[in-house]
């Protein structure tokens, strides 16, 4: 896919409701994702003076983060495979978004960067997409000061909307985050370190793509115990413990299947919590169509294991250091 759908192109749902009851898992945090890498130093490279992230070196991948707790593990893979742009994650740039485009222009032969769309006003937010040398999305837009939900009034349970409805819903604010009374303030950099090619201020989202929100706010809700809301009539912002969000997305045609080197990353407190969230969703993996579970094996400073959602959304649940 070469393009965000429109939303006037996306199937228009019911409101989704919340879900009150008491969640069946009690993680601590969504604190990471994943990202796939093909040589970690050129990686590196890209994320410093590119995308001007926070990076640290461990035990052969880096942990990269900016703005917020949430952090992205990089880990080498095999050539071939790259990221769905429904899986894209974002960043904030201070300033003009041309500006911001021409920057990436001028770093791409030099850094390998796949790909670069042109600036636009696309699902509510003006921005553009760039494809990096290991195939990983991202979307760059214009920073605001904190999660969208502090900008966005949550629409659960609200009424329904028609097509044209949700047509102008999005005409009647153009970019839907932005304003200079809410534009970002660039973070603290450690002393020593190169400007980087974009003014960055936040790693601000990162995406899930469902076939159905409705069913995915469910499971987020009454199983994982994420924190959910509905701030456009066709996507949900889902996070835990950190002020990183996820846009879950069902756009037209969805036929989600993230790779496994996309999963993203639940902490528990424990061992014997962790032991109790595998007892649990191995218990109700046939009612909430779960996959591929594994069993619990040790890794550095904890323990994990793994399972597939029915959007085929893969997590990682563990213990040990949150930004590990």
């Amino acid at each position: 896919m070469d393009f965000m759908p429109t939303p006037s192109e996306w199937p228009v749902p019911t409101m989704t409701q919340r879900w009150t009851g008491q969640p069946l898992l009690a993680p601590t945090a969504l604190s990471g994702g994943s990202l796939p890498s093909r040589d970690l130093d050129l990686s590196r490279a890209f994320y410093e003076q590119v995308l001007g992230l926070d990076v640290r070196e461990g035990s052969g991948r880096l942990v990269v983060r900016l703005g917020y707790a949430h952090c992205y593990v990089v880990e080498e893979v095999a050539a071939g495979n790259e990221m769905p742009l429904l899986s894209h994650n974002g960043v904030y740039v201070l300033g003009d978004i041309d500006e911001a485009y021409r920057s990436v222009l001028a770093a791409q032969a030099r850094f390998g960067i796949k790909r670069v769309t042109k600036p636009a006003l696309q699902h509510g937010s003006l921005g553009f997409f760039l494809q990096d040398r290991d195939g990983n999305w991202w979307e760059v837009n214009r920073s605001v000061d904190g999660p969208s939900e502090n900008f966005l009034p949550d629409l659960t349970g609200g009424p329904d909307m028609s097509a044209e409805e949700v047509r102008a819903w999005f005409a009647s604010r153009g970019d839907i985050l932005f304003s200079e009374d809410r534009a970002g303030r660039r973070p603290t950099r450690p002393e020593g370190r190169a400007a980087a090619a974009l003014p960055t201020t936040h790693i601000s989202h990162g995406t899930l793509e469902s076939r159905d929100i409705h069913a995915s706010r469910r499971f987020y809700e009454a199983v994982l115990g994420l924190d959910v809301k509905q701030l456009t009539p066709v996507s949900l912002a889902v996070g835990l413990g950190t002020d990183h969000r996820y846009a879950v997305v069902a756009p037209p045609q969805s036929d989600p299947d993230m790779p496994h080197f996309l999963r993203n990353r639940l902490h528990f407190s424990d061992d014997a919590e962790l032991a109790e969230a595998h007892r649990v969703v191995t218990s109700v993996s046939d009612e909430w169509h779960i996959t591929d579970i594994t069993g619990i094996q040790p890794r550095p400073g904890g323990r994990f294991f793994e399972l597939r959602d029915a959007d085929r959304n893969w997590w990682e649940l563990y213990t040990g250091e949150l930004a590990a």
